[in-house]
């Protein structure tokens, strides 16, 4: 796998940022939370983490509410699947668990998203009067969506 200044430069980002959260809400006596997803790339990973936010409540007054972060858990894989649908992955395989520190709490979610739907098939008729309308005929030669492409729903969500 090539790694690219960009996403060096992202993951220093991410571990410098981290790093001085803890280390404050460490100093006020808070307890942190942490989403940490393995096995994605940037974008679906950004998508995941999102929907990894804590609900409102969980962290109260500088302590885990234990049940919301039992529910919160247990809910955490499907908030995963519905995260990466957006990006052409339906079937990944993901493996979450919790870790219990004195400042924070990591969920650490480990993900093998599968392989993308893929277009297999495109047919598109045009009936009736307009059938051979060179404008129409020119809309279908451009058409962008063919064998094998991956469908990315990311923008219409």
């Amino acid at each position: 796998m090539k790694i690219t200044l960009k996403i060096l430069f992202n993951i220093l980002f991410f571990l410098i940022f981290s790093f001085f959260t803890l280390l404050a809400a460490s100093a006020r006596g808070e307890l942190a939370f942490e989403a940490v997803i393995e096995g994605l790339a940037p974008e679906p990973r950004k998508n995941c983490e999102m929907a990894l936010s804590p609900p409102e409540g969980m962290i109260r007054d500088g302590h885990m509410d234990e049940l919301l972060l039992t529910l919160f858990v247990k809910e955490a894989p499907e908030k995963i699947r519905q995260a990466l649908e957006p990006f052409g992955y339906y079937h990944p395989r993901i493996d979450v668990s919790i870790e219990k520190f004195p400042e924070r709490v990591r969920l650490s979610a480990r993900i093998q998203p599968g392989a993308p739907v893929r277009v297999s098939r495109v047919e598109i008729q045009i009936t009736g009067p307009g059938a051979g309308e060179e404008t129409l005929l020119q809309q279908i030669r451009a058409f962008p969506l063919g064998l094998g492409y991956i469908p990315r729903l990311a923008g219409y969500y």
